[in-house]
Formats: C-alpha cells, structure tokens, sequence
C-alpha cells in the first residue's frame, strides 16, 4: 500500500512540475497566522493543527483540477504494544462548521476520499495533500471554509507531527498550488 501511496504522489509532484499550456498554476504560501496548533486530550498524541487559507480570488468561480497542500514536518511515531511505527499517518479533515477547540469526529465533512499521507520518521519531511475536493467545495460555498484539521487524529498508526515553518521556497508554514 505505501508503494501505490509514493506512486500516486510521484505523478502528483510530476503533474506540478510540468507545464501545461491549458492549464494556470497559482502557488499561494500560508503564513504561521493560518496555523493555530491544538493539543489533544489525549495526553499520548502529538498535537494537531487547524488550518484555515482563503481561495485566491483568481479562483472565484473556476473548477479546479488539482490543489496540493505541501508541509515541512519533523515526524516521529507513537510505540503501541512494542512496536515503533516508521511510516505514521498524516489525516486531514474538513470542518463542516467553526472548530470547537478539541476533536469531534461529528465536525468533520465526509468526502468521497479520505486524505491521509504515511510520512517517514524523520526531521524535515515534504509532506503533500490532495485539497482538490475542499478546494472546489470552498469555490462552489464559500461559506462552507472553516479550515481542515491536520494531524494523527483517529489513532491509526499513530504520529506526533511537527509542522515546520520557513522550510520552502518562500516564508510561510505551508504552500497550496492550485492547477485550473
């Protein structure tokens, strides 16, 4: 299953690399002020993060075919029953109203795929997300954008994620490149 996952994001990251005449690219970098970290109940996991990002008014009123969050993050796993995960899971989930301030599996939005990513323990890792189906939700309603929740949120191979700031090409905690 990692294997497909690596292959999938290779097309992706190929896809935004190469240039397309009918299609525009818009990469929009988030500043720390679009991150708000959360600790969890939960003592034993990592703290999670609330992101909230605006569509580029360029989009207003476009479909787009492809929107990829990209993140640096210092990974680590949470040992459950002796073994120490290499590869923890990343989840990002789409609020259906104004978080909360702790978890409900209730605020999430059910999409047609949920978006997760294994992430390689390590420091500094480029993690990348599909938002094409939040995005275009966001586009369609704007009143539906109450931001994502990002982070090891159901207990499925467990990960304490760190989010990195200024590790990309321009400052900021993460980018969005839009393909329409």
């Amino acid at each position: 299953m990692t294997r497909g996952i690596s292959i999938v994001f290779a097309i992706i990251i190929a896809l935004l690399s190469c240039s397309d005449a009918r299609a525009e690219r818009l990469d929009v970098y988030l500043s720390a002020n679009a991150l708000t970290t959360h600790s969890p109940d939960d003592t034993t996991l990592g703290d999670y993060y609330l992101l909230q990002f605006q569509i580029p008014q360029e989009l207003q009123g476009k479909t787009v075919g492809m929107a990829v969050l990209e993140l640096r993050m210092n990974v680590s796993s949470v040992e459950k029953n002796g073994y120490q995960e290499k590869t923890p899971l990343v989840e990002l989930y789409q609020l259906k109203s104004t978080f909360s301030g702790s978890i409900d599996p209730a605020q999430f939005v059910s999409l047609s795929s949920p978006i997760v990513r294994n992430a390689v323990v390590g420091e500094s890792r480029r993690v990348i997300l599909d938002l094409t189906e939040i995005v275009n939700s966001y586009i369609e309603s704007p009143a539906s954008n109450h931001g994502v929740i990002l982070g090891s949120l159901t207990g499925r191979r467990d990960g304490i994620f760190t989010v990195k700031s200024n590790e990309l090409p321009e400052p900021g905690v993460a980018r969005i490149t839009f393909l329409y």
